[in-house]
């Protein structure tokens, strides 16, 4: 009866004792190993800046806000739809005239809570929640004051 198991080492070609053979596909899974890593790393810490930059991105080139008067800019998101949250952080809008700046905040939506039987005039938790944390809004330089003096004292 002859032999032809995967596990069989009494072959004429395998190595004597003592001797250890790599097996032919260990490159491959050390280099699959590695790339792993490196793209659970990226998931982990980067993926939500990345995300912040090409959204914010095609926001600037969707409404136009490349002129030198308007400033708008997304630090990072993360977006998560089994948790109906979005998450942001580090967002920058600046003009002219104001600018509005929040450190971080989230957006959730809670849509898989079951309908609250209280009645209607009693407390019901809600399923919309939206948090800003160091919202910061300055105003300064008035342009649009400062044109209709212009415009005034054009007139005069």
């Amino acid at each position: 009866m002859e032999n032809n198991s995967v596990f069989d080492n009494n072959n004429s070609s395998s190595s004597g004792p003592g001797e250890s053979t790599v097996p032919q596909d260990l490159p491959l899974t050390i280099l699959i190993s590695v790339l792993s890593v490196a793209w659970v790393t990226f998931i982990t810490f980067y993926a939500s800046r990345c995300f912040g930059f090409v959204v914010t991105k095609i926001i600037q080139w969707r409404w136009k806000l490349r002129d030198g008067s308007t400033y708008f800019q997304i630090g990072s998101l993360y977006f998560s739809p089994l948790a109906g949250r979005l998450v942001f952080r580090d967002v920058r809008f600046f003009t002219t005239s104001f600018a509005l700046s929040v450190v971080d905040g989230y957006f959730r939506l809670r849509y898989w809570s079951a309908d609250d039987p209280n009645p209607p005039g009693m407390s019901k938790s809600s399923r919309i929640i939206f948090q800003l944390n160091g919202l910061s809004y300055h105003v300064y330089n008035h342009d649009s004051r400062y044109s209709e003096l212009q415009k005034l004292l054009q007139q005069s």
